[in-house]
């Protein structure tokens, strides 16, 4: 697994492979951490560990000067990258899925479906809300006063924050699972889903405005622009129209591998490929222009752990899932209607 992070309030760029952490600046990856490290831990929290490969599934940052990594093997981590030491180490409850950073809390989604907020320390855990279906994305917006999070099972929650049991809102139009969604301006946001459609979304009205047909993967937004990358390796660049009732293409580009993730400033694109490489590309009224490798990074971690052996795609895998909950909602419908018969009888 591979992720990309870019911090507005520091105007720089992560980048996580396996387990190692780096600032790509001037087109050259520094390597800051090692993350997803159990020596970091209790006792009892090595005890627990898994055994899978621990890698880097979640980067968020504050104004604050700290980040915070999420793992596959379960830990939450915060980095102070003033001092670039530690701040603090626990372990989740299940997988994290989703990470949000305030300057008070981290906020972790997890695979059973649940959302919790830590103390800066990682030391005090509350629980914030939970659903039943696991939780492919979290976002916070409107100034951390409201919380997003989409799942499996086609839903858009969006709660206020942090008393998140106060439901504001449910988006409902998506016909298959939520991969990811993202804030754009006031009470607008966009999701994309294995339902291959992109939806543009009136919050408060809770209806779709306009929407796209694409085989998105994932989301990168830094206003006003908006990345969509997709299973068949284009980016397709978009901006919301003047009156925000649509969104327009604005730019598309065809690579030549997997992209695995995407992060954007206003004046750079940093996307991570299958091949495995990073690549910087100079970024201009929404239109990519040059594109450099970026060097430093020791990519050969990317290269063991989508070893297409050891796991399964997740697309594959939630392609299966839904065949599964099709076959159980067919079943349950046949026992429904072979009871209202018995009883017509």
């Amino acid at each position: 697994m591979s992720t990309t992070y870019y911090s507005s309030s520091r105007g720089e760029f992560y980048v996580g492979c396996g387990v190692k952490l780096y600032l790509i600046r001037n087109k050259k990856a520094e390597h800051l951490f090692n993350c997803g490290d159990t020596t970091t831990l209790t006792q009892k929290h090595q005890e627990e560990k898994n055994t899978d490969v621990p890698y880097i599934t979640g980067i968020a940052a504050n104004t604050d000067g700290q980040i915070c990594v999420t793992s596959n093997n379960k830990l939450v981590e915060v980095f102070n990258l003033q001092t670039g030491k530690l701040f603090s180490s626990t372990r989740a409850i299940k997988r994290p899925t989703g990470v949000q950073l305030t300057s008070t809390a981290v906020v972790v989604s997890d695979k059973s479906g649940d959302v919790y907020q830590y103390s800066m320390d990682l030391s005090t855990r509350k629980y914030l809300l939970g659903c039943v279906s696991v939780i492919q994305d979290v976002r916070l917006f409107a100034e951390e006063k409201l919380l997003i999070t989409c799942d499996r099972d086609e839903k858009i929650r969006i709660s206020h924050y942090p008393n998140c049991y106060n439901i504001h809102k449910f988006l409902l139009s998506h016909t298959e699972f939520v991969t990811a969604v993202r804030p754009l301006s006031r009470n607008r946001i966009v999701s994309i889903g294995g339902d291959n459609r992109l939806l543009y979304w009136d919050v408060e009205e809770e209806a779709v405005l306009s929407e796209l047909s694409v085989n998105g993967r994932g989301l990168s937004y830094h206003s006003p622009y908006l990345i969509v990358y997709t299973r068949t390796s284009n980016l397709i660049i978009l901006t919301e129209s003047p009156d925000k009732t649509s969104l327009k293409v604005v730019a598309e580009e065809k690579l030549d591998r997997d992209i695995l993730s995407v992060s954007h400033s206003s004046d750079a694109v940093v996307v991570f490929t299958s091949q495995p490489r990073v690549l910087w590309y100079e970024f201009t009224d929404g239109k990519l222009g040059e594109v450099t490798v970026v060097e430093g990074a020791d990519l050969t971690a990317m290269v063991r752990i989508t070893d297409p052996v050891r796991k399964k795609p997740m697309e594959k895998s939630f392609e299966e899932y839904y065949e599964r909950k099709k076959k159980r909602l067919q079943e349950e419908q046949l026992k429904e209607e072979s009871k209202m018969l018995k009883t017509v009888a």
